[in-house]
């Protein structure tokens, strides 16, 4: 850690954010839960032993060594459900959507500039469930990929089930509208969005999706 940035964490009161994490100056972010801190380069010790003290600090030390080639300094998630990328440099929400008040806090107000007008797409393997609530069984349960495109003006959910089946959900101002491999449904879906598990529902259906 430079001087200058140690100087700005003394002199720059510190901006909380939801839970227990907070930022004690430009450049980083704290989680008072793991008690560790991060900058845009990822992990920080030094700061973590300025905030949280040497025990702290040799803690993340030795969980850093301990898994070894296998650690990615990139992308790290806070206590409050927020991943950070340090090479995209960017934060988002359990939701996907820019975390913009900690993007400013570790990688200034030009990462946010940058991301404007930018659309952003993922995809993770997981495990669904398509549950017909009418007859009360499972049409579905098993292995599935989980699709995600978010937009400046929408958000879309591509869910593809392991027997082929493609279900898809674009966000509307009432809801979610809906495409069945039957075509599109008559019902707009609602969407309740668990941190890593997401439950759409609409007509006689509950679709969870939930990612591995």
């Amino acid at each position: 850690m430079t001087r200058l940035l140690l100087l700005a964490l003394l002199l720059v009161p510190a901006v909380s954010f939801a839970n227990d994490v907070y930022s004690p100056g430009p450049g980083a972010v704290c989680d008072k839960v793991g008690q560790a801190c991060f900058d845009k380069e990822g992990a920080s010790i030094g700061i973590t032993k300025d905030e949280f003290g040497q025990t702290a600090a040799d803690k993340l030390a030795s969980a850093i060594e301990e898994v070894g080639d296998d650690w990615d300094p990139t992308e790290f998630t806070l206590s409050d459900g927020v991943s950070c990328n340090t090479t995209k440099k960017v934060c988002e929400d359990s939701s996907g959507e820019m975390a913009t008040k900690m993007t400013i806090a570790l990688f200034g107000n030009t990462a946010v500039n940058n991301s404007e007008g930018s659309t952003k797409k993922t995809v993770a393997e997981g495990q669904c469930k398509l549950y017909n609530k009418k007859s009360d069984n499972n049409k579905f349960k098993g292995s599935c990929t989980i699709g995600q495109k978010v937009s400046d003006d929408s958000t879309e959910y591509v869910i593809k089930l392991g027997d082929g089946e493609t279900y898809r959900f674009e966000k509307m101002a009432e809801g979610y509208q809906v495409e069945t491999p039957e075509g599109m449904s008559n019902n707009l879906a609602t969407m309740t969005d668990h941190g890593d598990k997401a439950v759409f529902k609409w007509g006689k259906w509950q679709l969870t999706a939930k990612v591995n």
